[in-house]
């Protein structure tokens, strides 16, 4: 039988690796579809994206709710209380599949409103429909991937992903080659996510057979009055999210054009893709810290979350700086230097990017405690100082792409920054706040003080060439040195001593 610690080890492995894969598999794609279509249809992908985004509020936040109800069943081997869940979250995303669909049929007919008039691309409304179809058929299936994911076997949906968006790129590289058809490579996107999805079905069924045996069970009023409670609070979760996420690319399509999207989308891959492999190792421990909860009452769990929160601001460190130095070369060796957003844009997306990955420690522990009444007004607030700030700033003034990164910087400045604190450390656990606020304090001037430092170093141009071999040389240099410098700033933190000792035991044994 594995431990926690060794569930939590081999789903942050599995899900760290396999995100690489998948960010190597996505690169591949988009280097193929920036050369073969452009920069318009970079920025199409781009607006459907965030346009998916808007329609898929019918998602509502069920997911996380009724994940988090499905902690305390499984950890006490109720399997007719599971199957009763499981049961309720299939109907549910049956009908959030479906509402996605309508809608976004219905939302085609306006789709081009959303389009600067200086576009030029046919066939925009089937091309977002057979967009939108593809994230629909995605939540038919849903419901069994946060079942793996509540019961620390998230690695197998892992393992499913990656072999079929294996299969997808290589089609999709192909035809785009032979074809240079969008419509062909959304096509092939739809019927993998299909493929994909059947497999992870017949998959959690053999690992889960008592769903069918106790498929006639209904779940508990007080774990239904829980989840109903839950689900609220994730609707202006959920609304915060669509709006900070959800919009950018619709503004600047707006009001600068597709081209601008391209080039703001391509930076955004990179990032995002970065993100996501962070995202997948650090949160594959979510459903091991609520074990330990629900088992231990919270015992020992401030000790937890400070060694937790050591890693990722480490992390969240090593891996923006090491960015900041070879990013725009990355940029011109990938596609080109045409693609190139100003340095000033560069450097504020990476500090909007920065502070996304430190907040993975709050927000992992929000999660594991189902805090999501508790964050209900927050995301609102958040949304609203986004939204205000980007329209106000595009408008009036000629920041241009910068306006909405400023947006999304103001929300996480005058909200998120202290907000997500407070409520966990409120609601969930209990937590010297002293403590908290010096280290985080600490680390937000080590990390502006050498992302200040790099910029200035990488601004002349004769000190790093833009070729493959300097950026993977001077990306290896930056990562190994940064690691340094965070491990001497931290020379006298506890977690630190804590995870060098428990190295060196492991290399002892």
């Amino acid at each position: 039988m594995k431990t926690r610690t060794e569930k939590s080890i081999k789903n942050s492995s599995v899900a760290f690796i396999g995100q690489i894969v998948i960010l190597l598999l996505q690169f591949t794609t988009q280097t193929v579809f920036v050369r073969m279509l452009g920069a318009e249809y970079v920025g199409a992908n781009g607006l459907f994206s965030n346009l998916l985004t808007l329609l898929s509020f019918a998602d509502l936040g069920i997911g996380g709710a009724i994940t988090y109800a499905l902690y305390g069943p499984l950890a006490n081997n109720d399997h007719d209380i599971i199957a009763a869940i499981m049961k309720l979250f299939r109907n549910a995303y049956h009908v959030i599949g479906a509402s996605i669909f309508v809608l976004g049929f219905i939302f085609s007919f306006f789709i081009s409103d959303f389009i600067n008039r200086s576009s030029s691309i046919p066939n925009v409304q089937l091309m977002f429909i057979l967009f939108v179809a593809n994230s629909a058929a995605s939540y038919f299936f849903a419901y069994l991937r946060s079942l793996l994911i509540a019961n620390q076997q998230g690695y197998v949906d892992t393992f499913n992903r990656v072999i079929f968006i294996f299969g997808q790129t290589v089609f999709q590289v192909i035809f785009l080659v032979i074809e240079k058809k969008y419509v062909i490579f959304l096509i092939i996107q739809l019927i993998f996510t299909i493929l994909a999805n059947v497999s992870l079905q017949y998959r959690t069924l053999r690992w889960f057979p008592y769903l069918k045996e106790y498929s006639g069970k209904k779940v508990p009023k007080n774990i239904v009055d829980t989840i109903k409670r839950n689900i609220l609070g994730a609707v202006a979760s959920r609304f915060g999210i669509i709006v900070t996420n959800g919009t950018d690319n619709l503004i600047l399509s707006k009001f600068l054009g597709l081209t601008i999207v391209g080039k703001y989308t391509s930076y955004l891959l990179i990032l995002n893709s970065v993100q996501n492999i962070l995202t997948q190792a650090f949160n594959a421990v979510i459903s091991s810290v609520a074990n330990y909860s629900i088992e231990k009452n919270g015992k020992n769990e401030e000790s937890i979350f400070f060694r937790y929160q050591y890693l990722v601001f480490g992390v969240a460190y090593v891996t923006t700086i090491s960015m900041a130095t070879i990013l725009q070369n990355f940029i011109t060796v990938w596609i080109g230097s045409s693609y190139h957003l100003k340095a000033l844009t560069v450097t504020l997306l990476l500090i909007v990017w920065n502070f996304n990955i430190s907040r993975l420690a709050i927000q992992a522990f929000i999660t594991a405690h189902g805090l999501y009444w508790e964050t209900k007004w927050k995301s609102i607030a958040e949304a609203l100082v986004n939204l205000i700030v980007s329209l106000t700033l595009i408008i009036n003034t000629n920041l241009g792409v910068n306006s909405v990164i400023v947006g999304t910087l103001s929300a996480h400045i005058l909200i998120n920054i202290w907000w997500e604190p407070w409520v966990l450390f409120r609601f969930g656990i209990s937590i010297k706040i002293k403590k908290y606020i010096y280290k985080y304090a600490s680390y937000v001037f080590l990390f502006l003080s050498t992302l200040y430092v790099i910029q200035r170093f990488s601004s002349r141009p004769d000190l790093i060439k833009a070729s493959l071999l300097s950026v993977v040389g001077w990306g290896i240099i930056s990562f190994v040195l940064f690691i340094v410098v965070y491990l001497i700033f931290n020379i006298f933190s506890e977690e630190q001593k804590y995870f060098i000792r428990l190295i060196l035991k492991k290399l002892g044994k």
